[in-house]
């Protein structure tokens, strides 16, 4: 019951963002540009925690939501339209298959200019792999694009040297608007992991992707 509520009030409150970036008349189709907001997908959340941190026993659900609402805070203050698949630590949906049919409905029906999947990797077979990673559906040239600018500028400031991959992600293949998923690093990297829980290291962190939608788009 719960995940129908909340498909029902999102449908009605991204119906109402949609028009805001129609332009040209009732019926044109909305131009995709910054003003029509951004989509922050915090992966995972309830009884699908994501990956297990090794190291703390931090779960994904719970870092991901916190350095996706770090983004949401950071693009509202940049006048940026931010629309959150969730804002708890709830699931989206009773099932895996409602989880995912919400996500899809929620960002299909926001009119957004592009989506963004915040989650953390875990490599646990070789806990010195460390670096955030961003990935894209390979049938988008857009979203390869969009997917290059967020991958230099978190390399910029991580050092890192890993470079975007395409990937067949239900979130990514399903989204009708430039589409991303960052791996914001290992949490089976003791070093990564401490540095994601740092709220200096996350301001920079979701500054720079910030950075990154504003050169995409402008």
């Amino acid at each position: 019951m719960r995940f129908f509520v909340l498909l029902g009030v999102a449908v009605i409150i991204l119906a109402a963002a949609l028009a805001l970036c129609h332009i040209g008349g009732l019926g044109a189709k909305p131009q995709l540009n910054i003003s029509c907001g951004v989509v922050i997908d915090a992966g995972h959340g309830g009884a699908d925690p994501g990956a297990i941190s090794t190291i703390s026993g931090a779960h994904e659900d719970d870092m991901n939501l916190r350095v996706a609402e770090a983004l949401e805070t950071e693009l509202e203050s940049r006048g940026i339209l931010v629309f959150m698949t969730r804002s708890d630590g709830e699931a989206v949906g009773a099932t895996k298959q409602d989880d995912m049919a919400f996500r899809r409905e929620f960002t299909n029906s926001s009119g957004a200019a592009a989506f963004v999947s915040i989650h953390m990797n875990s490599f646990p077979d070789n806990p010195s792999v460390w670096g955030p990673q961003v990935f894209y559906d390979e049938n988008s040239a857009s979203s390869r694009a969009f997917a290059a600018i967020i991958q230099d500028k978190l390399n910029a400031i991580t050092g890192g040297a890993r470079q975007i991959s395409a990937d067949d992600l239900y979130v990514l293949r399903e989204a009708p608007m430039p589409a991303v998923l960052i791996e914001c690093g290992f949490i089976t990297n003791a070093d990564e992991e401490a540095l994601l829980h740092d709220e200096e290291y996350i301001q920079s962190f979701v500054c720079a992707v910030a950075d990154a939608l504003e050169a995409f788009f402008g």
